[in-house]
């Protein structure tokens, strides 16, 4: 709990006890205790109040469970423009290149992150059209 063993912190409350003397440290853990306790009916209200918003959006519990299933890494943005980019780059070289067999008819997959090449292409030098 926040970088401090369970040892380090009864040694911080025996010299907050010394320092403050036993009428501070009872004052003191009176407002502690308070404290808790409207953090408890806070938290105990949040979680009534969340449920009353649920029901009132018609929201079921088949539903919490099928946004919980739900794979938060198969939604990251980057990843999405890259298979785009990836499948837009494949259908683009088996276009360009009829003598070559298509990639997606190679087995190269489609999530392949090295570098795409086309066999048998051999680049035009610089005096030479393409």
């Amino acid at each position: 709990m926040f970088g401090i063993s369970g040892g380090e912190l009864v040694v911080i409350l025996l010299v907050a006890a010394l320092v403050l003397g036993p009428r501070s440290v009872a004052h003191a853990l009176v407002g502690l205790q308070s404290g808790v306790e409207r953090l408890r009916q806070w938290s105990s209200k949040m979680r009534t109040q969340h449920t009353v918003d649920i029901a009132a959006l018609g929201i079921t519990q088949e539903d919490l469970d099928t946004l919980h299933k739900l794979n938060g890494g198969e939604l990251d943005p980057r990843r999405i423009v890259q298979q785009a980019v990836r499948e837009e780059m494949h259908a683009w070289i088996d276009a360009s290149s009829p003598s070559v067999m298509p990639l997606a008819e190679s087995g190269v997959p489609l999530g392949d992150s090295s570098e795409l090449e086309v066999a048998g292409e051999e680049s035009p030098s610089k005096g030479e059209p393409k």
